[in-house]
Formats: C-alpha cells, sequence, structure tokens
C-alpha cells in the first residue's frame, strides 16, 4: 500500500480555487518559458489545462499531490485559454484537458489524458 501525501486545506484552498496557478510544490508555466522549463530538472511534468474544467480541477490536486511527494520532479501548469500559449498547445496537439506531458532531459518520454491516479503519473518517471 502506498503512503499518501497529504495536502493542508490552505494548499488545497490554492489548488481549487484557481486551478492554474503557482503553488508551493509547482509553477505556472507559459509559452515564453515552456522550453527552459522542461529542461529545468531531469523530470518534469506539464499540465495543460483550464480553471473551468471539472477535470482539470481534480488532476491539478493530483498533481500538487505528486510535486509534493516526489522532489525528484518539477510540475508546471500551462492554461490553455491564455492567448499567448495557443501556438505551443497548437504545436504539441493539445486537443484534450487536462492533458499531462511528462519530459525526461527535455525530451518527451510519456503522455496522459483526463484524470490518472497519482499512480500513473509516479509510473511516467520509473
Amino acid at each position: 500500500m502506498h503512503e499518501k501525501t497529504l495536502l493542508t486545506d490552505d494548499e488545497i484552498d490554492r489548488v481549487s480555487g484557481g486551478v492554474l496557478q503557482s503553488t508551493e510544490h509547482t509553477v505556472m508555466i507559459s509559452s515564453s518559458n515552456f522550453d527552459s522549463f522542461i529542461h529545468s530538472a531531469e523530470n518534469v511534468a506539464v499540465m495543460f489545462g483550464a480553471c473551468w474544467c471539472g477535470p482539470c480541477h481534480m488532476m491539478s490536486e493530483t498533481s500538487e499531490r505528486f510535486a509534493a511527494k516526489n522532489q525528484h520532479a518539477s510540475v508546471g501548469f500551462v492554461d490553455v485559454d491564455e492567448p499567448s500559449n495557443q501556438k505551443l498547445t497548437d504545436a504539441l496537439g493539445i486537443n484534450a484537458i487536462p492533458a499531462i506531458f511528462y519530459y525526461k532531459n527535455g525530451v518527451l518520454s510519456d503522455r496522459t489524458a483526463g484524470v490518472v491516479p497519482l499512480e500513473r503519473m509516479e509510473r511516467a518517471f520509473q
């Protein structure tokens, strides 16, 4: 049985209050800093979503928990509704949210769409 890392009420409020925002364990990214972010650590997960998206709210909590539990991975959020991110989401073929792209040493190694469990996120970097 896996031990769960629980978020404090404060952390959950920050995440659920506006899905795509920087928190203690995650960072908001955009097309302007995307490339540098995916090269900023050996393991990087990037969630693409929107504030109006119910499943994105669910995945933001899972992503925050993943980031808190896995210090070896950096986790970022991209708001697909932000006009400046449109070229990025088009180039990556984002057609469903939430979508999570997993990078190892700056190279795309895996991707998921929809709500996935914490264990699935962890498997991406094993």
